[in-house]
């Protein structure tokens, strides 16, 4: 089967995941392509690269890493100036509200709202403009991941079944312990066949509005449910079950790779190694004989 992983948003420690990643199609049984789409390097933008703390690899050292990096790898790769997404963002001006403060108070910033904006809607758009200037129709599954992602080996296959497939797939219980209108799903990662994954996600404008309509219309609703419906857990794989898809659960071991002085292998110790570091790293776990900065000594 021929598989296309499309990788969206910041390149964070891009040199560490990239490695993983070819770890990953190494392995596969499929015959994987990577495609990616995010922001350019520029001084608006320098927190668009990170590397691995070991690497010795700078953002001043790689002004033009992009296109020097990529040149010679097997890669497809775009990059959008965020002013590409505002166009979206003007056509929705009744989101500012919900991105920053009341209009009337001080703390409302027109600049600020569509930050937020680019934060919750970036991936989606370099996910549409990937569609649009890659030809994809050529492969039988298109999986959307970010770059940090790090699936744990030997789970990347059981991911490529038929239809759509995510990670972690639940109802998603409120603050008081009841079910939710929202599903939430490990949005690292999830897969579609071509063909339908294609026709969703090619008409940026429409499926701009219709997120951004539905956004609106749940704000107005029930402020909670709006609020979690733009994060990532919630985006993809709610927008997707409003446009009526089948959605189908695996169980596919995932977890984030964080800047911490890590060799590299691909391996399962490396990888359980990783999700412990994350881990701490965003308070899952707590041990108070770890530092956070040495989390592996």
């Amino acid at each position: 089967m021929k598989v296309a992983v499309i990788l969206t948003g910041q390149l964070r420690y891009i040199d560490w995941c990239w490695d993983w990643w070819q770890g990953v199609a190494e392995e596969s049984a499929h015959d994987i392509d990577f495609f990616s789409s995010t922001w350019p390097y520029d001084t608006s933008h320098d927190n668009n690269l990170t590397f691995n703390r070991t690497s010795g690899s700078s953002r001043g050292q790689y002004r033009f890493f992009i296109d020097d990096w990529f040149s010679d790898r097997a890669i497809g790769f775009k990059t959008s100036d965020p002013a590409e997404l505002q166009k979206y963002y003007k056509r929705h001006g009744e989101l500012d509200e919900y991105l920053t403060k009341p209009k009337e108070s001080l703390g409302y910033s027109k600049d600020q709202a569509f930050v937020k904006y680019q934060y919750h809607f970036g991936r989606l758009h370099h996910l549409s403009k990937a569609i649009n200037e890659f030809n994809l129709s050529r492969y039988d599954k298109i999986v959307h991941s970010r770059w940090d992602t790090l699936v744990r080996p030997g789970h990347f296959d059981s991911f490529l079944g038929k239809g759509w497939i995510f990670s972690g797939l639940q109802n998603d219980p409120d603050d008081f312990g009841n079910t939710s209108k929202l599903l939430h799903s490990n949005d690292l990662i999830y897969s579609g066949d071509a063909t339908d994954f294609i026709n969703i996600y090619k008409d940026t404008y429409s499926l701009m509005d219709f997120i951004c309509d539905r956004t609106v219309k749940l704000k107005n609703l029930e402020w909670i449910t709006g609020s979690k419906y733009i994060i990532g857990h919630y985006l993809y794989v709610n927008h997707l079950n409003d446009k009526c898809r089948v959605l189908q659960n695996v169980d596919i071991d995932t977890t984030l790779y964080r800047n911490y002085s890590l060799p590299f292998k691909y391996d399962f110790p490396t990888w359980k190694d990783c999700l412990y570091v994350y881990g701490i790293d965003v308070g899952h776990i707590r041990n108070r004989r770890v530092k956070k900065n040495k989390v592996l000594r």
